[in-house]
């Protein structure tokens, strides 16, 4: 027989060798606990010395004292003796004997400031377990790290209102009252009050109670008010002076019937026994809804069975009654009534089953909903319910203006779009901890459904992932990047490796987890007016010139594109969208000719706008573009609009433009052509060598798909393109241009002309188009400087804000790169200090500087922004052959 001693609180393996088959016995020595506490002194808070302190095990008859210790001078108290081998396991907790005494420890004739603390029932400041079950000498704290407990109750919030005027949520005024209340279930007792804070200029307020044990209540029903009458905002705009807006809560307002705006935090916490919630730095967020309680049950039945504004929409998202899942299924319902809408505004017949489910599903319940709804109109740029219609709709009609009674084009099953949900979720994640620093932990996964459309690139949210403090409040310490998912053996679990190292509480087993995917970009080309000049009403309508439309004369004509610029007119049967032709810009007689009969009554009057777009309403862009020669080529614009999307919300939004420059069909053949509309693709972050104008810059793919040129190299671009304005002259050399906007071919070029990605059934023409990447757009000049590629002069800004997205959610905390490879050793340079620097080059010259300069290679920016790219017209062009 033999005894052998090992260490558990030494990180590195521990091999064990023995004569004989069997173990006598074996003893954790050494075995070491450290447990600190602090207490809130009024001021700050301090550590509690000189306070006995022991470790107690959990029987059913009686308990334990495993080990006695005091606090040190930093409140720290250490525990060290041996498990034995067969003794079986204890369920350890600590009781610091506080009672009667003051900070120091000292007993006092008052009976002191303080009371007992067990953490049986209480969590460490980090929100960890103070009970642990089934304990057998795991490693639970060090000296740098102890297990931290507090007699203290805090509360650390942040609270924001919706402005009207803003169109966005925004911090509550400074010195806004806010009560921290325990509720009183007896109608007979009034609530008390616990303690009264105000906010400050950043709509923050905490709490802080020095000894919870002093509270009637140890374990409160907590909630928080504001009272009636409290005026919580006031702002006034910027661009007009007069124009302000006061909020005034006249019936004031309660926590109880909502959650907070990561839907983690109810605001009503009925026996709180926790210690703390959110940190000064990472408060709990709380969103007002102003006196209107009365009506949102109300606005929560009507969501479900007609549209409401986003702002209303807002208003009941962070209700206690709308669960996430309900939170979807109204989206799903909104989304629903937007394509009813569209069909109205296209004129079209649903001919899908899944179309034809929804317009009986609502035709028969709400018909006066169906019946008399308006034409779409791409109103609320927050939407994610009206964008998701927007692309669900175009990417199953994906050849809009293609006759009515084409529009039985759709093949196959019905394209559903889902831009808010997670692609998996599910309740049970666990580490697997690695035993070597250079190897991070892993996950494993239970299979859920979606979990096989999950792939390396998106993004993983653990919500009880704690950072190197142990803090399981720090937000950014919760997403990770997947660099590999991989199928167990004979199971449909999965094992999911991370760029990060992740790590739960001491004694946390498992968490709730989700996949997310990469910030999406959706492009709407065009999008609505091109300017204010370009939208109005029309002039009284004669039926005599059933196609022209006379306008009045603030219109500016100047740069429309004939044959190819849309107009949207409003009160028009049918397919409201019309082509136009010709336009006549003289004072006095202004008209649009456009390419069919417009469908109005004889003396009817329209609101119009050019293009027709969705009907959106896109930010101002000052930009002067066309060519200064008598070429017949037209005008370049930016029509689109691109949002940037991020777990299932509109993060912002910008001009853009999806078309080569109009330029290009006198230069190389290659640049005068444009993706094809209505499709997603692949995006990823590129520094493009060849290009300082470029520099850095994004790549699109077609998604999910891979090419190869004649000479077997990798290429990237997109199989279908078009040259939508006209044929390049050096295809026809014979012909000075076709350039009439008429006849929009596929995309066909000679490789010898340029390397392309080869067709498959011919060796000496190739289809598609490369090297379309993401990029700057110029506001002046002949050209936006686009050769086939999808560019803005806001490029800068939306690069800017994407960044700031991965910053905020801490995706590259702690990761370095050295020697060109991404690393977790702290070894090389730390990347997010790079990408930093990045974000802060919000003009063309300061990044191009930057890209000469030479201090950002491509590792620091190439493939670690990713994604899917949609791109949606309205507008789009079909072949000249269509009929």
């Amino acid at each position: 027989m033999s005894t052998v001693k090992i260490n558990p609180n030494k990180k590195e393996n521990v091999k064990i060798s023995m004569a004989g088959n069997e173990i006598e016995s074996v003893s954790y020595s050494g075995f070491k606990i450290f447990v600190k506490i602090i207490a809130y002194n009024g001021a700050e808070y301090v550590p509690v010395t000189n306070t006995p302190v022991e470790c107690i095990a959990d029987k059913f008859l009686s308990n334990d004292i495993l080990g006695n210790a005091k606090t040190n001078e930093l409140g720290i108290a250490e525990f060290q003796f041996e498990f034995q081998y067969g003794s079986g396991t204890y369920d350890i907790f600590f009781l610091f004997k506080c009672g009667g005494r003051n900070f120091n420890g000292e007993l006092t004739e008052s009976g002191g400031f303080l009371h007992d603390l067990s953490t049986k029932d209480y969590n460490t400041i980090h929100n960890g377990p103070g009970y642990f079950e089934n304990y057998f000498g795991e490693l639970l704290s060090d000296i740098d790290n102890p297990l931290t407990f507090t007699p203290s109750l805090e509360v650390n919030l942040k609270l924001e209102i919706w402005s009207n005027l803003k169109q966005s949520y925004l911090p509550v005024a400074k010195e806004v009252n806010v009560s921290m209340v325990d509720y009183d279930i007896f109608i007979t007792n009034p609530n008390d009050e616990l303690k009264q804070s105000s906010t400050n200029e950043n709509g923050r307020v905490s709490f802080k109670i020095s000894d919870r044990w002093t509270l009637d209540e140890p374990d409160p029903d907590l909630f928080f008010f504001i009272k009636s009458g409290s005026k919580v905002l006031m702002i006034v705009d910027e661009q007009n002076s007069d124009n302000t807006e006061e909020i005034i809560l006249e019936e004031g307002w309660s926590s109880e019937y909502w959650v907070s705006s990561d839907r983690l935090i109810s605001g009503y916490l009925k026996a709180f026994n926790g210690v703390r919630l959110g940190t000064e730095d990472n408060p709990i967020s709380f969103r007002l809804i102003p006196d209107e309680t009365d009506v949102i049950d109300d606005f929560i039945d009507d969501s479900q069975e007609k549209i409401l504004a986003w702002r209303d929409l807002k208003k009941i998202e962070f209700h206690k009654d709308v669960t996430l899942e309900k939170w979807n299924m109204i989206g799903s319902i909104q989304k629903k009534l937007f394509l009813i809408r569209l069909l109205k505004r296209y004129g079209v017949q649903p001919v899908h089953d899944n179309l034809l489910d929804i317009v009986n599903d609502f035709s028969d319940e709400f018909p006066n909903e169906f019946e008399g709804v308006d034409s779409f109109e791409f109103t609320e740029n927050e939407n994610i319910f009206m964008l998701e219609a927007v692309v669900e709709y175009f990417l199953n009609y994906n050849d809009p203006r293609k006759p009515i009674l084409d529009h039985n084009q759709i093949q196959g099953s019905w394209k559903t779009t889902d831009l808010r949900k997670p692609i998996a979720e599910g309740v049970k994640a666990r580490i697997f901890y690695s035993s070597k620093p250079d190897i991070p932990n892993s996950l494993g996964i239970d299979y859920v459904v979606g979990i096989e459309k999950a792939k390396a690139g998106d993004i993983m949210y653990l919500e009880n992932a704690i950072d190197e403090a142990n803090d399981a409040f720090n937000t950014k310490s919760k997403y990770f990047i997947i660099k590999k998912i991989v199928k167990y053996h004979n199971s449909d679990s999965r094992s999911v490796e991370l760029h990060g190292n992740p790590k739960f509480l001491p004694g946390v087993e498992s968490s709730r987890w989700k996949i997310i995917r990469t910030p999406n970009l959706v492009l709407i080309d065009s999008f609505g007016a091109r300017n204010n000049s370009l939208k109005g009403e029309s002039k009284s309508f004669s039926t005599d010139s059933p196609r022209i439309l006379e306008i009045e004369d603030s219109a500016v004509l100047t740069k429309i594109n004939n044959e190819f610029d849309t107009i949207l007119i409003k009160s028009a049967n049918g397919d409201k969208r019309y082509e136009i032709v010709e336009v006549d810009n003289s004072n006095g007689s202004k008209s649009v000719t456009v390419d069919r009969d417009i469908q109005l009554s004889n003396g009817a009057i329209s609101s119009w706008h050019i293009p027709a777009g969705v009907t959106g309403q896109l930010p101002n862009l000052n930009y002067t573009l066309g060519p200064n020669d008598n070429r017949n080529a037209g005008k370049d614009h930016y029509d689109g609009q691109l949002f940037l999307i991020f777990d299932g919300k509109i993060i912002s939004y910008y001009r853009w433009s999806s078309y080569t420059s109009r330029q290009r069909l006198y230069q190389r053949p290659a640049w005068a052509s444009s993706m094809r509309g209505n499709d997603i693709f692949d995006y990823w972050s590129i520094r493009d060598d060849d290009s300082s104008y470029r520099n850095f810059c994004f790549r699109i793919n077609d998604k999910d798909k891979k090419f190869k040129n004649k000479d077997g190299d990798s290429v990237y671009g997109v199989l279908n393109a078009r040259f939508y304005f006209g044929i390049p002259s050096q295809i026809t050399p014979d012909v000075r241009v076709i350039a009439n906007n008429k006849n929009v071919i596929d995309d066909f070029v000679p490789e010898e002309a340029d390397p392309r990605i080869p067709s498959d059934n011919n060796t000496t023409q190739a289809n598609g188009k490369t090297g379309v990447i993401i990029h700057y757009g110029s506001t002046s000049g002949e050209t936006t400087h686009s050769g086939g590629c999808v560019v803005s002069p806001e490029m800068f800004k939306m690069r800017s804000r994407l960044i700031q997205v991965y910053l905020d959610i801490g995706l590259y905390d702690n990761i370095y790169v050295h020697q060109s490879k991404l690393s977790l050793n702290s070894v090389g340079v730390l990347l997010n200090n790079k990408l930093n620097i990045l974000k802060d080059k919000k003009t063309y010259t300061e990044s191009r500087n930057l890209f000469n300069g030479g201090e950002m290679p491509k590792e620091y920016w190439g493939n670690l922004f990713k994604g899917l790219f949609y791109l949606i017209r309205p507008d789009e062009k079909p072949l000249h052959n269509y009929d």
